[in-house]
């Protein structure tokens, strides 16, 4: 696997030509606020069993998508860790309510530090967040997350 120069200038996955087809399982949040009774061991608790099954699943890449806080990246940076998946390659894609933070108040760059500490993360994206703030966000994650692609999903919204 390797990165491309795509269109627009943004870069690209690419994969050897003896791929024929990609295949990726996700784990969705829903809404990220936990409360503050939620710590980092409950909530690694929670996620565990999910992600063994998609890790074990034979599926090329798994998608952490719609990450609103960063207790639970930090959750599945150590899953990923704990549960000797290291053969398992993940992307992180978060949720953004302004240029600066993700959902629940977290800052980016606590959110992408954590990306960048998970050795199984290839991908850092964006999603379910307003257009007018995608731009100035991959400029920072890509200073942040250094040699990774950044990507979007069709599940922007605008408010």
């Amino acid at each position: 696997m390797g990165l491309a120069n795509g269109e627009a200038g943004l870069d690209v996955l690419t994969f050897p030509t003896t791929i024929v087809e990609l295949i990726w399982s996700s784990l969705n949040s829903c809404s990220g606020n936990y409360g503050e009774a939620i710590t980092l061991q409950a909530l690694k608790d929670f996620r565990r069993r999910r992600l063994q099954i998609l890790a074990n699943s034979g599926a090329d890449l798994l998608a952490l998508e719609t990450i609103l806080n960063k207790l639970e990246a930090q959750a599945y940076a150590e899953l990923l860790e704990e549960e000797a998946m290291m053969n398992t390659l993940v992307w992180f894609s978060f949720s953004w309510k302004d240029g600066v933070n993700v959902l629940i108040g977290d800052s980016i760059k606590e959110c992408a530090s954590i990306a960048d500490s998970c050795k199984q993360v290839v991908v850092v994206g964006i999603n379910c967040t307003p257009p007018r703030f995608i731009h100035d966000l991959i400029v920072f994650i890509r200073k942040v997350v250094i040699g990774f692609p950044s990507f979007l999903t069709l599940s922007l919204y605008e408010k």
